[in-house]
Formats: C-alpha cells, structure tokens, sequence
C-alpha cells in the first residue's frame, strides 16, 4: 500500500508532482505526470564514500554484471540492443548513485525496469565481475609469470583517462582540501593510485549498507499512468520488503578557522608549451542546501561576478593582464555549496598578486545595477525554461532537479518550479545591499578558505607511471601468488555460458514503421516550425559560405567567433555582453559543410548564426541579432588578443577531453572535402594556428579579417521554432551578392600516433564509405552494431580494460569507424578492430544479433529531439536533401535485411578494403 504524502501542481512545466511512500517498506516514489510520451524512471540511493578507492563508481559498474532473474554476464548492454530505450544510463555522483532509463513505448519500459530491479536488489556481484569493473593484477602476457605485473580494469582505465586534464584535477584537490572531514572530500569516481587497495569484500559490504528498497528513492515521469508504476513495483520488489532505518543526515563540514593554502601539478603533454600554464584555484564552503534562499542567491550571484567577460568583476581580473581566463563553479548537487573562482593562463609568479587583486576587487563591490541583477535574473529564469536536458532526456533532468534534494531532506518542487523563487530571489534583489553583502558573508569574512595552485608539469605522466610501476614491483609474488593472478586473469577472459535469451525484449514488430519528422513552413526564404518551447523562441540563421583558401577560412573561424564578443558601432563590448544576458542564453557562429545525402562529396557550406531567448522578447532579440551581424567594429586590438588567448587555453584543455573525437575527425580527414574541412578548423591542425596568431598578434589577425570576404551576404534561409508566429524583416538586411563554395583540393599531413597528457589512448580506425542513399548504406550499419556487442566490447572492455569500444557507420559524411576509449592498448586493439571485420564479413552471428542489431539502430533514430531543436534538425534534413521518401527507404532497407546481406556489404565495403583504413591514435607518451 502506498501513502501519497504529498501533491504539487507544476503549472509552467504543465505537469503534477506526486511524492509517496511505501508503507510497508518505506521506500519513497516521486512521480511528475505531464504529456510528455519519452517516459523515464529512475532509481537513486544516497552512497557516501570514506576513501578514494572509487567504491561506489565501481559498485555502479558491478551491480549490473548480472542477477538473479538475469544471470547474463552484461544485462545492462544485452539491454542496448534488445530495447528502443531512447536513454539508459547509471550515475555516480559525489554523494549518490542514480540508474536511469527512458522510453516511448510501454512494455519496453516495463522490460528496462524489470531488469534494472533486479540488478540493483538481486545482483549476483560476482568475484570476477569486479576484477573486469574494477581492478586486477595481471602480468604482460597474462599466462607468463616472468613479465611485469600491470594493474588492468574498466574503472581503473577510466579513471586515469579522466585524472589526465587540469579540470578533473583541480575539482577533486579542492574538495579534497575543502572538505576534510567529509564524503566529500575523496573522489568517488576513484583515484587511480587508491583504486587497487579495493577488496572485494568491502564492496559487497558498502552494497549492503546503501542498496536497500527502504533507503531508495523510485522516479517516474511521462505520461504513463502511476497506478501502472506502483503496481508494478509492488508485486516485482516491495511486497518482500521489510523497512530499514534511514540513513542518518551528512555531517556538516569542521570549519576552518583560518583560510588553507596548497599546490597540486596536472599533466601537460610535452608537446605543449608550459609558459603561462599556471592555474589558480580559489575556493569557499557557503551555505547549506536546506538554506535554499542562500543556495539559489549564491547562483545568482556567480552569474552577476563571472557570467561574461563583461561583468564588472571578471572584467577586472581579465584586463589586470595577471590570467588570460577567469572562471568560477559551484555544485549544486551535494549538502553543502562549495564556490570557486578559476584562473588559467597564469605565470608561476603572478599567483600571489592575483589572488590579492581577487579579494580586492570583491571587496570594491558594493552594488550590481538593477539591469546586471535583471540579466542574471533572466539567465537563471532561461536555464530553467527551456525544455531540454542537454544529453540527457527533459525527465532526468527534472529528475536531477528535484530527486537530489529530497535526498537532502529538501522539497523537491522547489528544484522545478520557477516562478515562485523568481519572486522571491527580485523581492530580495529590491535591497541593492542584499548581493554585495553575500560577497562579505561567504567569501570576504568566510575563514573557509582555499588558495590552491596548479603547476603543470610535463613529466607527471612520467613520474606517475613510475610510482604505479614501483608499487607493482614491491609486491612480493610467492608462486601461489602467481598463481592466482594468472587464475583471475583467465577467469575474466572466460567466454560464459550466454543467459541473454531470459532478458526480455521488444522485436522488430514493434518498431514505428515511419521514422519520426518535424513539420516547416516555408514563405520567402523562412522556414517555421510550431510546437510548444515553454515560451521560448529559437533563432537560426543560414547564408552561402564563399570560396576561401584554407587559411582564409581559419581566420574566419576565428572572426566568427569574435561576433558577440567584441563591440559594435553602437556599443562597447561590455554594454553588448550585457544585453545579450538580458535577453538570449548567448548569439552563436560557426561554419558548417553539410554533405549531400545521394553524394557525400558534395557538401552544402553555409554561415550558420543561431540565437534564442524568451518570446516575449522576440523584439529586442532579434534587434540584438541584427546588431551583431551587421555592426560589429573588428579593431579592438586588446580585447581581440584577450580572446585568442582564451580560445587556446580552452583548445588545449580540451584535447584530452576531446581526444577520441580529434582522432576519428584526423582518421577521416582525407575520405572527403567536408571531413578534410573539420579536420582544419578543429583539434591540434586548429590549435597549432591559434597558437601562430597568438604569437603574431592582433594587428595582422585584423588586417587579414578585413580581406576576407563579407559573411552577410544575402541570407538564403531562416529557421524559427516557436509556439506562435513570428514576423521579422531580418532577411531584407543582406542585400549583398556572394561567391559561391567551390570544393579545392585538400593536401593534408596527419600523424598517425599523436601525444597528449594521458597514460591510456583513444584509438580510430576509420574507411571511406558512400552515400546515404547508397543501397549498401543500412547493411554496413547493421554490421557496425554487430562488431561492437559481438567482438569490440568482450575483447577490449571487458578483457582489454578500456572503457569503451565503438563501431559506426555515418553515410551521410561518407565514413566507417572503429574507436576505443580510454584504452590501456594499441596493437592489440588494431588487432581486435580487423578481427572485427573478419567475424562479420565471415557470418559469425547469429539471426537473433542481427535482430538486435536492428533493434539499436531504431533506437538511436529515433531518440527525441528536443522542442527548440526541432525545426533545425527538419531544415538540415532539408539541406542535405535527406527526403522523408529517402529516410522510410533506408529504414525499410534496415529491417528487411537479411543475413547475407550483411556479410556481403561488410566484405565487400570494409574487408576487401582494409588497405584503405587510417588509424590513429591520441595518447600518453608511454603507451605509444
């Protein structure tokens, strides 16, 4: 029996909030019914760590290994391909865990949530689950006792691929020192040197303290019934379930009783320079989430001190010339608000002076103007209008919003509904002292407080691998030792009886017989699309892209990103930043070489410029627009040389981040002139000219910017997505004739193995391939899925140890792709890729993986697109003339296909092509 304890109307989500509790168990549903047909669930339990060996992450890894009523080796990926699951996930956060999963249709729902029950309450947790998830001893040559001993696990992988950038560094050292006494001082992902002092036993035993029904929280949203949920969750869990006592609150964090001051090194690849690579980290514990007016205050507050580079505060602090980036970060999502101020871009011996400027200039705050507090007002208010989730399903992140702090023993609406706290936060803002004085609160009088300095350091990735290797070589290994190191190691890579067959599945009959589309109209040159946004309006803007040199068009990438950065003939800088936050999330540019659908090479270029904010805005966004297109000044030296070091900064930041991405786009550069094109403006190429513009300076960039040509030349399309009609004369400002895009050859020089600060690799094997209209195009996709649940992921995640492995197929650009991530291995992943091929293009699956195989596609086709995104998504189906004929075509092609079908294409296309395949590899120093 369920007790409802309480109900909330959710007007502006048009949706309810139900919270109940199991009577007899105690555990505890929250449920927002809306219209919304992608139905998501989600379980969560609070799991707070007390060491940084990771248990929880790999906890979340292990649980679903296998279960009682599903004793298959890997459930949760049989599940991928046996459902049209449009999200399915697990999450570990600093102080929960939270198993995800969403869907359009019924039973598969139903079939998700029967199998995440049983992994989370009835998991088998074997021993040699854990050693693949977590961690194991194994020598070289896993049979040879003689070779040296390495440390192999999917986590452990992951999470060395992860500690590899500054961001990640930085965030677990400054909670580690803001948080002393706490859970949240280890990182619960897992510190590489801690994860192996793991035993099995210890997790088994926090499993059993953490996973119980009593102390979880069950999530529905969507437009299923409740009744249906309940029910369910009645006779498959809790009608067995006795309540266990709750888990006592956090413990608030010691305070300090004066402020801390410590140094952390991150890796730097070698190949990067190491001047002004310093970074500065400073950082308070605030406020409680229970004090959820301070909590919500402090949100507002980052968004006034660093939201753009015109607020008064980062302004200062960029133009002191001590940093060339200013950055600050808060999380929400745990019991107490931790606040820091990042600088990157630093000199060894500015870290003292900036952290006095810092202080000083929070202390000259003594009020925002009223239009600052209405512009981090309205950011706030847009953040939680719009309808999307980012990569996420809308639900999960309601789901985030809400089911986070009713964990912390907070109300849940207060994480959804805005119009109340709106009122509140402008009814508190009325006092101009109220803002400034949270700054003396929290930071100028907060003892709280922690200086940190990052030093990169080229040789850490050295230095650690060393530390790792004398650990390894200070075990003192008996022969019984060696033994069972070999016996483990032969248990992971054992092939297990296959129990996929008792998972249940949804089959090909299922499936919509017509993909999903999104409706425009077209009148002079605008295309729109109507739907409910939330009272949002999105803007897209597409003109021809001239024939430029490759150069040319890296200095337009750069100009492009210029736009909304720097001042018009109108306005400073500043004064623009600040309308932008007054009335859009921000104006965006960028170039796009969209391919055709019946012939890759071809591509359509075009500038694409996007913007969007409140429809009650409409007038002033779209006066904004116009001001930064058609009267933007490219001649403010200082601030133009401001943001190239900014975007470096940034670039070099993300290459680890990023770097199984730059892989695959290096792979491919040559099967075509649009991947070529990305391949020049993106990653390391991108990169190594950011940096000759740095070094040349501003003068040159903006003499060569004034002789490229005009990018407002006459607009061949407009795209807007809103609720209502909407009326502009936007188009009849770009009057200017244009040079058509004319394709050129592209003479590229890629190196096959590319350093960067990582001690595991990202690897990509890549084929030129055809055109999405091509008969064979659904074949080699439908190959794809087979080589990576068949080969790709037993032999390098679970035996490999790397987090993942991939296989795809992209027609529309014309490529096929292997990749692996976070990989400890590189000869023997190539070697796995071309096996691959060869069991696929050999017949080596059965009709039940083919029809799994089908299933995943669908799946991912069909995931929803969110409502602001729709009407661009239907006008690029436009632009590459990718027909509805042509999309029913191929997915026909798809689910008709048969067995020998695949394996001819896969030998026909890859196989007997394999010569033609460019590999790559992104990785630290000692794996290459």
């Amino acid at each position: 029996m369920f007790i409802t304890k309480s109900k909330r109307d959710l007007p502006e989500l048009k949706a309810v909030l139900l919270e109940l509790e199991h009577e007899k168990s105690g555990a505890r549903i929250m449920h927002i019914a809306c219209e919304d047909p992608e139905n998501l669930f989600a379980i969560g339990f609070q799991t707070l760590p007390s060491n940084n060996t990771g248990v929880a992450h790999i906890l979340e890894h292990t649980v679903l290994c296998g279960s009682k009523k599903f004793p298959s080796k890997d459930p949760f990926f049989s599940m991928t391909r046996r459902s049209l699951a449009t999200y399915m996930n697990a999450l570990t956060g600093s102080d929960f865990t939270l198993y995800p999963a969403a869907s359009e249709l019924k039973i598969d729902f139903y079939n998700l949530f029967s199998v995440y029950l049983d992994a989370l309450f009835h998991p088998l947790l074997r021993k040699e689950s854990f050693l693949q998830e977590g961690w194991r001893l194994e020598f070289e040559k896993i049979t040879d006792s003689t070779t040296p001993l390495v440390y192999r696990g999917i986590v452990y992988n992951e999470m060395k691929g992860a500690m590899a950038s500054l961001d990640a560094r930085l965030w677990a050292k400054i909670t580690q020192l803001l948080f002393p006494t706490s859970t949240y001082g280890y990182n619960s992902g897992g510190e590489p040197e801690a994860i192996p002092s793991l035993s099995y036993e210890q997790l088994q035993e926090f499993y059993k303290t953490y996973y119980n029904p009593s102390r979880a929280i069950f999530f529905f949203y969507g437009n299923f019934p409740l009744k249906d949920h309940l029910d369910f969750l009645e006779e498959n869990l809790l009608n067995s379930i006795t309540s266990v006592d709750p888990l006592p609150p956090v413990p608030r964090e010691v305070r300090f009783k004066k402020p801390i001051t410590a140094t952390c090194s991150y890796p730097l690849a070698e190949n990067e320079p190491a001047e002004e690579r310093y970074a500065l980290v400073l950082g308070w514990l605030t406020c409680s989430i229970t004090d959820q007016i301070s909590w919500l205050s402090l949100q507002l507050l980052e968004s006034l001190l660093t939201g753009s580079d015109g607020s008064p505060f980062k302004k200062a602090l960029l133009e002191c010339g001590l940093c060339h980036s200013v950055d600050s970060a808060l999380d929400p999502d745990i019991a107490e608000l931790p606040f820091i101020f990042l600088f990157k871009g630093l000199k060894k011996e500015n870290s003292e002076l900036l952290k006095a400027k810092t202080l000083e200039v929070l202390k000259n705050i003594t009020e925002f103007s009223m239009e600052e507090v209405q512009a981090a007002l309205h950011q706030f208010e847009l953040g939680r209008s719009e309808i999307t989730g980012g990569s996420y399903p809308f639900g999960l992140s309601l789901c985030l919003r809400s089911l986070l702090l009713k964990l912390h023993g907070s109300a849940p609406e207060l994480g959804l509904e805005l119009h109340s706290l709106m009122k509140q936060l402008r009814k508190l803002c009325e006092d101009p002292k109220y803002l400034p004085s949270l700054i003396q609160r929290f930071f100028l009088e907060n003892p709280h407080f922690v200086t940190l300095t990052m030093v990169p350091d080229s040789k850490l990735q050295e230095k650690e691998a060393l530390e790792e290797q004398k650990r390894l070589e200070t075990l003192c290994l008996n022969e019984v030792d060696k033994k069972k190191i070999i016996e483990q190691a032969l248990l992971c890579e054992k092939e297990e009886e296959d129990c996929t067959s008792l998972l249940p599945k949804v089959s090909l009959k299922d499936i919509a017989p017509n993909p999903k589309s999104y409706a425009l109209k077209e009148k002079e040159g605008i295309f729109t699309h109507k739907t409910f946004t939330n009272g949002l309006i999105y803007t897209s803007l597409f003109t021809p892209l001239p024939s430029m040199s490759i150069e040319e068009l890296q200095i337009m990438k750069i100009k492009l990103s210029l736009l909304g950065e720097i001042g018009t003939n109108r306005q400073s800088f500043d004064a623009l930043l600040l309308q932008q936050q007054l009335y859009s999330t921000g104006f965006s540019a960028q170039m796009i070489f969209e391919p055709n659908s019946t012939n890759c090479q071809e591509i359509s270029s075009k500038f694409l410029f996007k913007i969007h904010g409140l429809a009650r805005n409409t007038e002033p966004l779209l006066e904004l627009f116009k001001e930064i297109l058609f009267s933007t000044q490219f001649n403010e030296k200082e601030r133009i040389a401001q943001l190239i070091k900014q975007n470096l900064l940034g670039l070099e930041a993300s290459l680890n981040k990023n770097a199984l991405r730059y892989a695959v786009s290096a792979s491919t550069s040559k099967f075509s002139h649009a991947l070529g094109l990305n391949y020049c403006l993106g990653g390391p190429s991108y990169l190594d000219f950011l940096r000759k513009i740095d070094r040349e300076g501003p003068e040159k960039l903006i003499k060569k910017m004034e002789a490229l040509p005009s990018f407002t030349s006459q607009f061949s399309n407009m795209v807007i997505t809103a609720e209502n009609n909407i009326e502009t004369d936007l188009l009849s400002y770009c009057k200017e004739s244009c040079i058509p895009y004319k394709p050129y050859e592209l003479f590229l020089d890629i190196e096959s193995r590319y350093p960067v600060a990582s001690s595991v690799a990202f690897n990509a094997l890549s084929f030129p391939l055809f055109s999405y209209t091509h008969p064979d195009s659904a074949l080699v996709s439908i190959a794809a899925h087979l080589m990576e649940h068949l080969v790709l992921h037993p032999l390098i995640r679970e035996k490999g140890g790397a987090y993942g492995a991939r296989a795809s197929s992209n027609s529309t650009p014309g490529y096929f792709t292997l990749t692996s991530y976070r990989d400890p291995h590189i000869k023997s992943t190539y070697k796995a890729f071309k096996l691959a091929i060869e069991k696929i293009a050999g017949g080596e699956f059965k009709k039940e993986a083919l029809d799994e195989a089908k299933l995943s596609i669908i799946q991912d086709l069909d995931t929803p697109t969110a409502p602001g995104y729709r009407g661009d998504t239907a006008f690029f189906w436009h632009l590459s003339q990718k027909t509805n004929e042509m999309r029913i075509a191929w997915r026909k092609c798809l689910i008709e296909a048969s067995k020998e079908d695949v394996l001819r294409a896969c030998s026909e296309h890859l196989l007997q092509n394999f010569d033609k395949g460019v590999f790559v590899s992104y990785s630290g120093k000692n794996v290459l």
